[in-house]
């Protein structure tokens, strides 16, 4: 299994921490195409759909690939 490094979580919490839920929900997508089984991803993205009112997508992000 291929890990994530720190350094794109660090990048992907600063977008989510400045409120830039469209920029983290373009780079978590394109990064769960390239690491499927790392959680945060799926949160983060989770968690942006959410703040943007798209719950159903926040609800199953995957759907939203």
């Amino acid at each position: 299994m291929k890990k994530i490094s720190q350094t794109e979580i660090q990048n992907l919490m600063t977008l989510h921490q400045r409120g830039l839920d469209d920029d983290l929900i373009h780079k978590a997508t394109s990064l769960i195409r390239e690491y499927p089984e790392e959680i945060i991803l799926f949160n983060l993205l989770g968690v942006s759909f959410e703040r943007k009112g798209s719950l159903k997508n926040a609800a199953r992000p995957t759907k939203a690939l």
